[in-house]
């Protein structure tokens, strides 16, 4: 896996996602958007599904997480609000400012890793239009424009980043439901949680389904964009640094 490289890496829950992110070889930095990827982590350990090669992989190299990019509103509530609901603006301010120091230290890892980046478009950059638009109660269709927008410009320093300092950027993404004609057709990954840029690896990590039933023990990645085209190849025990070696990316 080159630097200067720029990844996605899809699919649906627990998938495996995270996992490979973090198995790849060098240091990293990993920006949490969801608080999940260290309990992530110690599920699929306790679990087993992690060989003792693959764990070590995780634990063994440098890791920094930058967790609880999901900020809590604290303050009593009125009006029968809950206390604790998420403050996913207090949430975006975090982020912005995590992603300026990732910039500013990129000499203190070699892989940058946002781990969840469905929830910056749609949560966090969604709580900003709330902010900057008190009045209105909920953001048609044009308003989607400058949401859109400003998750661009939280991500675009970063696709600059990975070009000018051969610095790795992985971005991990949820499968999301897609709709033709009003109708749902199937779950697919939504181009515009990474803002439409164009990446140079695109990788869907899921656990097959035979029979309809889910294998939990197994897990299949199934690249759609890369220099050579589209593979599949089963990474179950496997880390995708060596599927790469073997595909000859």
């Amino acid at each position: 896996m080159g630097n200067g490289l720029i990844a996605i890496y899809g699919g649906e829950t627990d998938g495996g996602k995270s996992l490979q992110s973090l198995m790849h070889n060098g240091s990293k930095r990993v920006l949490d958007t969801e608080n999940r990827i260290n309990k992530t982590i110690e599920f699929h350990k306790t679990a087993g599904y992690l060989s003792t090669e693959m764990m070590d992989r995780v634990y063994n190299q440098t890791v920094d997480v930058r967790e609880c990019l999901v900020l809590f509103d604290t303050t009593d509530k009125q009006n029968n609000q809950i206390k604790y609901q998420p403050d996913f603006y207090q949430s975006y301010l975090k982020l912005r400012n995590e992603i300026e120091t990732a910039i500013d230290e990129s000499d203190q890892y070699e892989i940058l890793i946002i781990d969840g980046i469905s929830p910056i478009r749609k949560q966090y950059c969604l709580a900003k239009w709330y902010v900057d638009n008190p009045d209105r109660k909920q953001p048609t269709t044009y308003d989607w424009r400058p949401i859109n927008e400003d998750a661009r410009q939280l991500l675009e320093p970063l696709i600059h980043l990975a070009r000018v300092e051969d610095k790795t950027i992985i971005f991990t993404t949820q499968a999301d439901d897609e709709y033709r004609n009003d109708r749902l057709v199937g779950r697919n990954l939504d181009a515009k949680d990474w803002c439409g840029y164009n990446v140079d690896l695109i990788v869907e990590l899921n656990r097959p389904i035979v029979n309809g039933h889910i294998e939990l023990n197994n897990w299949v990645a199934t690249c759609t964009k890369s220099l050579i085209g589209g593979w599949e190849e089963n990474v179950t025990h496997r880390i995708l640094d060596d599927v790469y070696m073997e595909v000859g990316l």
